[in-house]
């Protein structure tokens, strides 16, 4: 018996090695499934129904996990491309069917790409002639649709595998889909939306002694897909500006941080324009370098400001875009500069601020 079992272990052996290479071979095996939402009406209809059940169990052969969810509001685009976001799914499906009158009714597969970013439509017109076999239509129509999207993670077997959605006949005659059409504009991302951060450069026009200057600049934002955000934004610490009298110089340096709302119309396109209203502070470095007898002082002059502006955004590639703006800022108190006895120079209230900036967008 000894013999036996040495020699069954023997054959056992090799067939164990292979299969775990071949488990380490595929390290997709382990990976999770990738997930598909499914929107589903508050109201389905029988049609409707059954087309999604039967889409569902295409993307449950093809080894998609499947997480069906009610439509909640009348924004079903906005559903669509956020709904179960907390899953991660690399898509979004939805089927929208409307009555259109004398026996025919109009239906909608939208898909939204989650990883690219981008929201696909296809229309359909079913008649009476098709009134036994429309859900299966619409099952066929989605199938394809969602093949094509998802044409990286659909598996080879599962296209050739025949299920009661893809083994039906193709469709004739007034049934047929009009050819599918894409937003360019949907699929691009929001500009501003998300977490942003911009690094540029500004020049400061000061309308009193000091004139134009220029620094450094840089901003935090944090904006909504809708077009509306929130900014704080941080100009100086370039050159100084220099006023001087018989007793002396004084180099005056300035820093400007704003707290601002933005709002862009068109976040989408390919040229963005917005308008932003904030408040803040200025703060005023002097330094005095006095000639004998006389001695310098340093002072440091905090003032409130306020800002309005306007400006255009370029995204050139996403998620980068080029900002170009111009706010007019105004500060109180007017900072006066002495120099001994003599008024160097005043601050004015008003000045304006131009700048450039690349804005980057955390998705």
């Amino acid at each position: 018996m000894n013999w036996r079992l040495a020699a069954s272990a023997l054959c056992i052996a090799p067939l164990a090695l292979f299969s775990l290479s071949a488990a380490r071979a595929n390290p997709l095996a382990d990976a999770p499934a990738p997930t598909v939402v499914l929107l589903r009406g508050a109201a389905p209809d029988e049609m409707t129904t059954e087309a999604m059940a039967r889409v569902r169990g295409e993307l449950k052969a093809a080894g998609f996990d499947v997480a069906v969810i009610a439509l909640s509001g009348s924004d079903a685009r906005r559903e669509l491309e956020t709904t179960g976001r907390e899953l991660g799914p690399i898509a979004a499906f939805a089927i929208f069917v409307t009555p259109s009158g004398e026996g025919t009714a109009s239906a909608e597969i939208w898909v939204s790409d989650r990883i690219r970013r981008k929201t696909i439509i296809q229309n359909a017109v079913l008649t009476d002639r098709d009134r036994g076999r429309a859900s299966e239509i619409l099952a066929v129509r989605a199938v394809e649709l969602l093949k094509a999207s998802l044409a990286d993670l659909w598996t080879p077997a599962t296209r050739a595998s025949a299920s009661a959605g893809s083994s039906a006949p193709a469709v004739p005659g007034p049934a047929a889909v009009s050819p599918v059409h894409e937003d360019a504009n949907e699929s691009r991302h929001a500009f501003a939306s998300g977490m942003g951060v911009a690094l540029g450069g500004g020049v400061l026009q000061n309308f009193g002694a000091t004139g134009t200057t220029w620094g450094p600049e840089a901003l935090v934002s944090y904006g909504w897909p809708q077009g509306l955000s929130l900014r704080v934004s941080f100009e100086g610490l370039g050159p100084a500006s220099t006023l001087s009298a018989p007793a002396g110089i004084a180099k005056v340096e300035q820093q400007l941080a704003v707290l601002e709302a933005v709002k862009t119309w068109w976040p989408r396109a390919a040229l963005v324009p917005f308008v932003c209203a904030g408040a803040g502070m200025q703060h005023t470095h002097v330094t005095g370098i006095a000639s004998p007898p006389f001695e310098g002082h340093v002072s440091d002059i905090w003032s409130a400001l306020t800002a309005l502006g306007a400006g255009v955004a370029i995204p050139f590639f996403a998620p980068l875009s080029l900002l170009v703006q111009a706010r007019a800022l105004a500060t109180w108190p007017p900072t006066q500069v002495q120099i001994a006895d003599t008024d160097a120079g005043r601050i004015s209230t008003l000045s304006l601020l131009a700048d450039g900036m690349v804005m980057g967008v955390l998705k």
